[in-house]
This record gives structure tokens, sequence and C-alpha cells, in this order.
């Protein structure tokens, strides 16, 4: 598993995440990864993403990320912090390459 925990992140999707908190907060939201630089990637990395994706369902904010000083990260506000730990990280049930986007 790469990515072991909730904040193995990066700054522009929890920016993001706080935009559609405070602007629609009854938001479902969808991330789709487009592969803008149209790379090839090797056989069996779709399957491989598809796996990794899934795992992410496990994934929980920990009471100790949750402890994120505001002095690290000025945007983030205790009503964020507290509200991530409720996310559920659903994968989706197939990741297609035919469009370029997997």
């Amino acid at each position: 598993m790469i990515i072991k925990r909730f904040t193995d992140n990066d700054l522009y999707k929890f920016s993001v995440m706080l935009a559609i908190q405070r602007l629609y907060p009854w938001a479902y939201v969808k991330y789709q990864f487009m592969n803008r630089g149209r790379t090839e990637f090797p056989k069996g990395f779709a399957q491989e993403l598809k796996e990794e994706v899934a795992r992410m369902a496990t994934l929980k904010m920990t009471p100790q990320e949750k402890n994120i000083s505001p002095k690290d990260v000025t945007f983030l506000t205790p009503f964020s912090l507290t509200s991530w730990t409720g996310i559920n990280m659903t994968p989706l049930k197939s990741i297609s390459h035919k469009t370029g986007v997997i």
C-alpha cells in the first residue's frame, strides 16, 4: 500500500476539500485523474491503480493527524479537522484507460 495515512495527500486536495466544505456543505465529491501529459502507462498499471485506490477505503484520519497545528496549516479550522475524521473514501468500481483517463 503506497498511501498509508489519510494525510498522505497533497495540500491542494485539502484546500479543495475545505472550499467545498465551506461553500457546498451538503455536496458529495468525486475526483478523477486526467492524464494530461498523455503518458503511456505500462501494461497492468490500471489494475494496480485500481487496487491501490480500493485500499484507500480503509483510511481514516487518526487522532494524531487531527492534532495538526493551525500554525502548520493556517487555513485549517478545528471544525475542518473534526469533520474530516468522518470522511469515508469510497473507491470507484471501475478504472478505465480507454480514453486516456485512468
